[in-house]
């Protein structure tokens, strides 16, 4: 008897943990690597949205919500976009606040393709 295999998409699980962990907020900055999981958590009318001009400002944002409600998620992209959460994400760690980082990043089948992507750094051999 062929036993019958469940998949899911990253997209699906956080938003199903998203729920279980009571993240009702979501602060985001729209970018290139995470639109994809953007469009899957827009698909949940019970997430309340939160668009953030930058990374930065989405970061403490998130961090003042977290304090006032207990924790907070930001959907930010991968790179320089994740690095600049870093300020508001440490003032949330020294303050003892549960604040959720995902990051977007490239398709894994990129690298091998040996294709230079945005945000990405790779050995370009000049």
């Amino acid at each position: 008897m062929l036993k019958e295999t469940m998949t899911t998409t990253i997209g699906c699980y956080l938003a199903t943990l998203r729920e279980q962990v009571g993240v009702n907020n979501c602060f985001m900055v729209p970018a290139d690597y995470n639109l994809v999981l953007l469009d899957k958590l827009q698909e949940n009318p019970k997430l309340v949205k939160v668009h953030c001009c930058n990374e930065l400002n989405c970061s403490f944002a998130a961090e003042g919500y977290a304090r006032l409600n207990g924790i907070a998620a930001i959907v930010v992209t991968f790179s320089v976009g994740a690095v600049s959460t870093f300020n508001g994400l440490a003032s949330a760690y020294g303050e003892n606040l549960p604040v959720i980082l995902i990051a977007g990043v490239p398709n894994t089948n990129e690298p091998i393709d040996h294709n230079l992507l945005h945000h990405t750094t790779y050995d370009l051999d000049l």
